[in-house]
């Protein structure tokens, strides 16, 4: 449905067909008055939804994890927001600058506000080396673009771009599994399926202590 509208004659046609969203939310806000924060969780794919995500946002909380996939995506999203090319972009599509130069003549491009590295871990020191390597180049990438292009940034002074998340590759799936808050956890074994799963005081607190700073940088 999104496409049939876009390919609209009418004026403004594909604007209003990535504008459902953004709509949506103005209908929640009413006349603006009050302070509602919406997350809107998108797919990393350059599909139709994420689209409408970006659209809506206004700012951009982007996660990453140690791996190549995470790597091509920050690559593709700074391309597809800021038009931002990288010589080790092995992408090179045409709809990513549209979409770009679209959203920017509209004026509806969302800021990034921070990087979140999901998938650090406590003790880094006992990862592999090819964990490490990722976790450099990944770190390297985003603090060079946020020295670089400032202005694709939040306006917030002295506010951290990078953070970590530590351990969250065995917090996260016994969160998720049991339906916990993260402040419910405890030292222990839990199920995730039929596996038990070892969760640590020291995990936890990392944990909460990383995911204090990030809530505490997006008030």
């Amino acid at each position: 449905m999104i496409d049939h509208v876009a390919s609209s004659p009418v004026r403004n046609a594909w604007v209003n067909s990535r504008s459902y969203l953004n709509d949506l939310i103005n209908v929640f806000e009413g006349n603006k008055k009050n302070n509602t924060v919406f997350f809107i969780d998108t797919n990393p794919s350059f599909a139709n939804y994420t689209q409408l995500g970006l659209i809506a946002a206004n700012r951009l909380i982007v996660p990453c994890t140690a791996d190549s996939a995470s790597l091509r995506g920050i690559y593709n999203i700074l391309r597809l927001v800021f038009g931002v090319k990288f010589e080790k972009n092995i992408f090179d599509d045409e709809k990513f600058d549209t979409f770009h130069s679209k959203i920017h003549d509209i004026g509806m491009s969302p800021k990034i506000h921070l990087f979140v590295l999901n998938k650090a871990r406590t003790k880094n020191r006992l990862a592999s080396k090819a964990y490490q390597a990722h976790v450099g180049n990944i770190e390297k990438i985003t603090t060079d673009f946020a020295t670089k292009y400032s202005d694709c940034f939040t306006e917030t002074q002295e506010l951290q771009r990078i953070y970590t998340m530590k351990d969250c590759n065995t917090l996260s799936p016994v969160i998720n599994y049991n339906g916990l808050l993260p402040s419910a956890l405890h030292h222990g074994l839990y199920d995730v399926y039929d596996m038990k799963t070892q969760v640590n005081k020291d995990q936890i607190d990392f944990f909460m202590e990383d995911l204090s700073k990030i809530v505490s940088s997006i008030d």
